[in-house]
């Protein structure tokens, strides 16, 4: 499950070994799996009360079931209000990740985010059976709140809204370790939110993530219901950009992020 994909162990040197799991339903490593566990290494460097707020990475390489994966932490700047940190995840000597994360003491101040989507309660929405992370009990439950059909929607409308929360107990208070859950669950369905979900379903595209960037505004925790609305930005030239939000079940805006994928239709067998 998420949590024990989060909890590296310490090898020295600022390095930590992270589980690689076994997936029944993909024949690689799932990106947010990755995203989530260096984030979490970079956490494990940093002195407590600096949660993070942003962080951007670079999908390298596939990464393998088959061999150990490490995370390599990089202490690039420690200052009085801004920690930052640089991770590679690393097979056999192979970067598959490149990941910059930068942490920050909270602040008091004038607040101001995206009000939450109109959407229908959990409570009303059939839950489902998601197998995109490659588990075969999925460790997120989801409900499709609304899906756009037909061609894409106007500008910067959604695509796809979904309720999802973790199925899992939940009982460290640690900002950094739920941020880590974020960062996972901020890579699922990305690249319906560029294809309809029947295409996807079909199997007539080829996607894969090429980058990722995440912001956290607010606190959140993994066992609450959270909402992820996915808006297309552009395809073309055989890459495709979703813009997404998470808000929390009581409407706070916690977190935006963008991810840029590789989109191409698969050629028809003559």
């Amino acid at each position: 499950m998420i949590q024990e994909l989060l909890d590296l162990e310490p090898l020295g040197d600022d390095r930590f070994d992270a589980l690689v799991p076994e997936y029944h339903y993909r024949p690689n490593l799932f990106g947010g799996q990755v995203a989530g566990q260096a984030l979490r290494a970079a956490a494990l460097t940093v002195q407590p009360g600096r949660p993070p707020h942003s962080l951007h990475s670079y999908f390298v390489r596939s990464g393998r079931l088959d061999v150990p994966l490490t995370m390599q932490v990089e202490r690039i700047r420690d200052g009085r209000s801004y920690t930052v940190r640089g991770v590679e995840a690393i097979q056999e000597g192979e970067v598959i990740l490149d990941l910059i994360a930068s942490f920050q003491v909270p602040e008091a101040g004038d607040r101001y985010s995206q009000p939450m989507p109109s959407v229908p309660d959990p409570d009303e929405l059939e839950s489902e059976v998601f197998h995109g992370s490659g588990f075969d009990h999925p460790p997120i439950e989801t409900r499709i709140a609304a899906v756009a059909n037909g061609p894409p929607p106007v500008p910067f409308g959604s695509a796809i809204q979904f309720w999802a929360r973790s199925t899992e107990a939940w009982v460290d208070d640690d900002p950094g370790l739920a941020a880590a859950y974020l960062a996972y669950l901020a890579d699922l369905r990305t690249g319906t939110g560029l294809v309809e979900q029947e295409a996807m379903e079909r199997g007539g595209w080829m996607i894969t993530s090429l980058d990722h960037s995440l912001w956290f505004h607010d606190r959140s925790s993994p066992s609450e219901w959270l909402l992820v609305d996915l808006r297309p930005v552009a395809i073309g030239g055989g890459r495709g950009l979703v813009l997404g939000t998470v808000h929390s079940y009581d409407r706070r805006h916690v977190a935006s992020f963008t991810q840029e994928l590789v989109v191409r239709r698969r050629r028809e067998s003559p």
